[in-house]
């Protein structure tokens, strides 16, 4: 079983509730034809975008070490562009298409440690293809927070948030 798959089941879970403003159309990290997460957002009232995420894990359910972290701080990159180029059949407006990165709240601070040394490189990848959000899933808190990317290791601005917190 793919270590992303708790983070998946979690987020699948988690959105449920939202099935208004988040349709997901696949959650599912070991998927040959879809990146780990996508779904259509409404984004506001009148705007939906196509979100396609790769999700990463850098500490197990347990809280226990995930063996292979560091080697997902730089296949994240690679796996985005190799999404990029999987069929993207069914979209309406494939303009509103986006890609992010999908992590779980307690491996923020593993991959701004990684993250922060390279915040050009950073930049410079979402800008040219497109990744504008760097998701962050608290399984205690319940919310799906969206992070723009730039300069997300610096910063964090947050652009939206989906919470059951009443």
């Amino acid at each position: 079983m793919a270590p992303e798959t708790d983070l998946m089941n979690a987020i699948r879970s988690f959105c449920q509730q939202f099935e208004d403003h988040i349709k997901i159309l696949n959650c599912n990290c070991n998927s040959k034809k879809f990146m780990d997460f996508e779904a259509e957002i409404k984004w506001s009232e009148n705007e939906w975008i196509i979100l396609r995420c790769e999700a990463k894990v850098a500490s197990q359910t347990d809280g226990g070490e995930y063996k292979e972290k560091f080697n997902t701080v730089h296949k994240i990159f690679g796996e985005i562009l190799k999404g990029r180029n999987l069929k993207q059949d069914g979209y309406t407006n494939k303009d509103n298409i986006v890609y992010g990165f999908l992590i779980h709240s307690r491996d923020v601070g593993f991959y701004k440690n990684q993250y922060c040394r390279m915040i050009n490189d950073w930049n410079i990848f979402g800008e040219v293809f497109k990744s504008k959000f760097v998701i962050v899933f608290d399984s205690t808190a319940m919310k799906l927070d969206f992070y723009q990317w730039k300069n997300f290791w610096i910063d964090g601005v947050l652009v939206r948030s989906f919470s059951n917190a009443k």
